[in-house]
């Protein structure tokens, strides 16, 4: 997988996929805590505290990005 960023943007190539895939400033930070040690909920604690947010507040848009992460072949859940 390459990475590259533009103008706050994330571009991912993904091998085997033709297109190039964009993650906005919000898809970049949930990008770069799935290291592979993060469970979801230490994801959504880890932004929580980075962007000073209340407890809960954006679990539900960390899960949408983490699964299409993982429909698109970028992540594997464990």
């Amino acid at each position: 997988m390459r990475e590259g960023k533009i103008l706050g943007s994330l571009f991912l190539e993904i091998p085997g996929r033709e297109d190039t895939v964009s993650l906005n400033s919000s898809g970049s930070a949930i990008w770069e805590v799935c290291d592979g040690t993060r469970s979801l909920a230490e994801i959504n604690r880890e932004l929580e505290t980075r962007f000073e947010m209340p407890p809960g507040s954006l679990r539900a848009d960390i899960e949408v990005v983490v699964n299409r992460l993982e429909q698109i072949g970028a992540l594997r859940l464990v």
